[in-house]
């Protein structure tokens, strides 16, 4: 099936250009924001305050929540800390989402920052859990709960003495956990903000 398409003509004089007259195209009023020019200009001007604003009262919450819900521990009025915190380490899976998404919009996969903030997410993550697991396991295994060594599962077994379980409870990687996180974090919003290489 052929179809003989002619070319249209918006030229000065051009046949097309006729008929837009005629039909009232000419003179189309278009849409204008109606915020002034000057107000719009300011709204678009790329400001790193926010973000950084944003990043410290995120920090600041998390250790916050953490704090107190290490303070008030052993009571129940220590739980809306935990959610608080859990919500907050739910967020880092945001930050990973937002980095890569930002990668592919700004075209970064090319630069070093973007790798080297990805590798420290996973070193962050894997450092993290391989310190983590292995003291917290030991206090399952002292609480009388099942418990793994590595990947293998033990049944639960005798409770240890409470003494045994506050020299375990005493010994908790909670500050190197906390150096590693929030450290490791700082780099790699300082990475993404200011981009070096």
């Amino acid at each position: 099936m052929n179809v003989n398409a002619t070319p249209r003509d918006y030229g000065l004089l051009g046949r097309d250009s006729r008929i837009a007259v005629e039909m009232g195209l000419v003179s189309a009023q278009w849409y204008q924001c109606p915020m002034p020019r000057k107000r719009l200009k300011e709204l678009m001007q790329r400001r790193d305050g926010p973000a950084i604003r944003d990043s410290l009262i995120w920090f600041s919450s998390f250790l916050a929540s953490g704090g107190l819900a290490w303070y008030f521990w052993p009571n129940w009025s220590a739980l809306p800390f935990f959610l608080i915190y859990g919500v907050l380490y739910g967020s880092l899976l945001a930050l990973l989402v937002s980095g890569i998404i930002s990668g592919f919009m700004g075209d970064w996969w090319g630069r070093g920052w973007i790798w080297l903030s990805l590798v420290l997410l996973i070193a962050i993550i894997v450092t993290m859990f391989l310190i983590g697991s292995r003291h917290y396991s030991r206090i399952r295994k002292a609480l009388g709960m099942a418990w793994f060594d590595g990947r293998k599962e033990h049944p639960a077994g005798e409770q240890a003495s409470a003494e045994e379980i506050g020299a375990l409870l005493a010994k908790a990687p909670a500050i190197t956990l906390a150096v590693i996180g929030f450290g490791g974090i700082a780099v790699i919003l300082w990475l993404m903000m200011f981009k070096p290489f």
